[in-house]
């Protein structure tokens, strides 16, 4: 009995080792440093190359004199044709990317034998000018953006084998939320042609309850750096903060709460320290809210809108899901009539309407007019 009992012990320890053999070595802590070093340097001179593209129409060398260009280029040879497209859509609005000035912040590295996940954040500052440099307009953009970059050894080199930029569009906000029934939407705004901005006559209530300018100065107070008073619904799986911080900024701009029993019906417009209505936070319900009710109405074309108002996306319109993106207008530009967005997921302030469009020229735009009322 006893001579079983061994040899099944005897046994099972040899299946250990040799399944302990076959698996990965772990890195030494100096092997691991030097990886991530290495990769890092690969990752920031892909997207520092990346920049120039769009600020210089090329990029011929490695912007890190220990990085081979050939080290990231295969990957990175989709997003320089972008920054290209877009450089060239931009020009035609009279807006040029001048000088940019990026940092990278790592977040999390996994290394498992031939390969490594970067997980990292950009942050840049996107210097512009618009026209023959128009007061009205922007100095520079600036945005921050989650990076997933994927590298594979191939032999004793790393070499990027993709990057995904995490641009935070295309989630419904909020919990991924969706109205149940047909949806039926307004027409969409023209992004193209320019209408007439004359205003109707409104009733006083509107013109002494908004404050534009308060709208435009929390955007800028916390496009960045998270109000702590508010909830946050940045991440992935929340589906997004962008209609959270829009909500944020019309209450600060005079919006009042609307309260009512039931969170989730779409005449009901608050937040509180226990929860807030779907209207609030959620991209499908708070049009419901805005258009059934005398705060907001739809424009006609996106270069109707002004500073203090509201601009949405559904970025695929074939779909049929409706809007799955909220901005805030916060500067326009009188001269050439471009209109900037600051908005979250991801964080973004004065965006040129046109650098969007020429990432989504299939997209479906919703322009809103913000009013306010106590109704």
């Amino acid at each position: 009995m006893k001579k079983r009992t061994f040899l099944g012990i005897f046994t099972i320890f040899m299946a250990l080792m040799l399944f302990w053999s076959q698996q990965p070595a772990p890195l030494s802590a100096q092997t691991d440093q030097a990886t991530k070093a290495r990769v890092t340097a690969i990752a920031k001179a892909a997207i520092l190359a990346r920049n120039e593209v769009i600020v210089n129409g090329s990029n011929e060398k490695s912007p890190d004199p220990l990085v081979e260009r050939a080290a990231y280029v295969n990957a990175m040879q989709p997003h320089f044709e972008k920054q290209l497209h877009v450089r060239a859509v931009i020009a035609e609005h009279r807006i040029r990317y001048t000088s940019f000035r990026t940092s990278l912040t790592v977040s999390s590295l996994e290394v498992q034998s031939e390969k490594a996940v970067l997980k990292a954040l950009e942050h840049t500052v996107m210097d512009m000018k618009v026209g023959e440099g128009d007061s009205n307009a922007p100095g520079n953009t600036e945005y921050e953006l989650e990076h997933t970059l994927v590298f594979l050894k191939q032999g004793n080199k790393w070499n990027l084998e993709s990057i995904e930029p995490y641009d935070g569009f295309g989630a419904a906000s909020g919990s991924q939320l969706a109205l149940e029934g047909n949806i039926v939407l307004p027409s969409p705004s023209d992004p193209i042609g320019v209408g007439s901005d004359i205003e109707p006559l409104l009733p006083e209530i509107y013109t002494n309850t908004l404050n534009r300018q308060a709208i435009v100065n929390y955007a800028y107070a916390y496009w960045q750096n998270y109000n702590p008073a508010y909830r946050r619904f940045d991440g992935i799986e929340e589906g997004g903060d962008c209609t959270n911080f829009a909500s944020q900024a019309l209450r600060a701009g005079g919006w009042t709460d609307v309260f009512g029993p039931d969170r989730t019906a779409t005449n009901v417009w608050f937040y509180n320290s226990l929860y807030q209505s779907y209207t609030w936070v959620n991209v499908q319900y708070w049009w419901q809210f805005a258009w059934h009710r005398p705060r907001s109405r739809p424009l006609s074309y996106v270069s109707n809108l002004k500073r203090g108002d509201i601009l949405q996306m559904d970025f695929d319109p074939s779909v049929g899901d409706g809007m799955e993106h909220t901005m805030i207008v916060t500067k326009k530009d009188k001269t050439t009539g471009e209109i900037y967005l600051t908005y979250h997921t991801t964080n973004h302030k004065d965006r040129p309407f046109s650098d969007i469009y020429a990432h989504y020229p299939d997209a479906w735009h919703y322009a809103w007019r913000s009013l306010a009322s106590f109704n």
